[in-house]
C-alpha cells in the first residue's frame, strides 16, 4: 500500500466513492495523519485505511474513501502520533480536562475536530492527544478497554450505552459517578452533566484506558 499524509486541516472519510450525507461520512482524518491507499480511485476519491484509527472493520485501520485532493504525495514513513494544538491543546494529562476544551463543539456524525465531533470521536481525539491510539468507534472502544464495575468508576473512565440485544452506540467520559462529559446528538454537541433517566436505562458498562494501546 502507498502511504500518504493528509494535507488539509480536516479530511472526511466516506463510506463509499460517492456520497455526502451524514450517513456516508464514517470518520475524519486530521492534517499530517497517515493513510494507506489501497490503489483504487473512483469519482475523485481514493480508497484508504487509516492506521491511527483502529477498527474491527479492517485489520490495518479504519476503511473508507478520501478525496484525492486532501492527500499529499507519497510519504516515506508515518510521522509520530500527534494532534495539532489548534485541534486540541495538550495542556493537561487529565482526559476530562482535555475534553472540556471541546465543550460546545457541534455534534457531527463521524466528526473528529473542533468543527464537529461525535461521541466516540471525542474519546479517540482526547486519547490521541495523550499519545494513545485507541479504537475509533464506540462498539470497539467498549471491548478494548479494561472493564470497570459501574459502582467503581472514577474520573476519566468511560460509560458505555446500548439498547437490548444491540451493539454499543454511545460513549462518554465519567466526570464523577453519575456525571458525564460527552458529544450528544440529541443535545446538539459536547455537554457535561448528570445522567438523565433515558441514558441511565441504556447504561450497560464502564471501561478504563490503561497505558499505551498501540
Amino acid at each position: 500500500m502507498m502511504l500518504r499524509l493528509v494535507s488539509v486541516d480536516v479530511a472526511p472519510v466516506w463510506r463509499g466513492s460517492t456520497g455526502t450525507s451524514r450517513d456516508d461520512r464514517v470518520t475524519e482524518t486530521l492534517t499530517g495523519e497517515p493513510v494507506e491507499v489501497t490503489g483504487e480511485v473512483s469519482d475523485g476519491r481514493v480508497q484508504v485505511v487509516v492506521p491511527w484509527q483502529p477498527s474491527s472493520l479492517a485489520e490495518r485501520g479504519y476503511p473508507g474513501w478520501v478525496d484525492a485532493g486532501h492527500l499529499g504525495p507519497e510519504a516515506g514513513a508515518a510521522p509520530p502520533l500527534s494532534v495539532e494544538p489548534h485541534v486540541l491543546s495538550h495542556d493537561s494529562d487529565d482526559p476530562v480536562d482535555l475534553a472540556r476544551h471541546l465543550l460546545g463543539t457541534p455534534y457531527v456524525w463521524g466528526g473528529l475536530s473542533p468543527r464537529g465531533i461525535d461521541c466516540s470521536g471525542l474519546v479517540h481525539l482526547v486519547h490521541r492527544t495523550l499519545g494513545r491510539i485507541v479504537p475509533r468507534d464506540a462498539r470497539d472502544q467498549a471491548t478494548a478497554f479494561q472493564a470497570v464495575p459501574l459502582d467503581q468508576v472514577r474520573r476519566g473512565d468511560l460509560y458505555f450505552f446500548a439498547r437490548p440485544d444491540r451493539p454499543v452506540h454511545h460513549v462518554g467520559f465519567v466526570v464523577e459517578p453519575g456525571v458525564m462529559l460527552h458529544a450528544s446528538d440529541g443535545d446538539g454537541g459536547v455537554i457535561e452533566g448528570p445522567l438523565d433517566p433515558e441514558r441511565t436505562e441504556t447504561l450497560i458498562s464502564a471501561g478504563r484506558v490503561t497505558g499505551d494501546l498501540r
